[in-house]
């Protein structure tokens, strides 16, 4: 009997002592994790009838760009930004590329539901 792939890779249990966090002032130029910003992309077919019944049609689908806002007076610290968002009409006009430049996602809104701040029901995909 061959022997399995399994049987050639070494397995390491990571624990706190295998990887000990660093002394007060000493700098690490490896074995550091620094994640402040990232993103996870799946392709996917959705059923978009979140918190619907059967039959009903209530939902949207949202996609959600992070927009800069222009330097001048309503961005005097040049430092704003908003979100603008494009409703999808068709299954084809949602066919989109990712924009990591943009923040780009998608969330499913549905039209007849509002949570408790009085904004409609909202699930976002990540």
């Amino acid at each position: 009997m061959k022997d399995s792939p399994r049987d050639s890779v070494q397995f390491i249990e990571w624990s706190p002592s295998s990887c000990p966090r660093p002394l007060p002032g000493e700098v690490r130029k490896y074995a550091t994790i620094i994640a402040p910003v990232h993103q996870h992309f799946f392709v996917a077919r959705m059923d978009m009838a979140v918190n619907c019944k059967p039959g009903e049609a209530y939902n949207q689908v949202v996609e959600v760009d992070v927009k800069v806002e222009e330097p001048g007076k309503d961005n005097v610290h040049n430092n704003a930004f908003y979100t603008q968002e494009t409703l999808f009409k068709s299954e084809s006009q949602a066919m989109r590329d990712c924009n990591l430049l943009s923040a780009r996602h998608w969330i499913v809104r549905n039209t007849q539901t509002v949570n408790r701040i009085e904004k409609l029901l909202t699930f976002m995909g990540e």
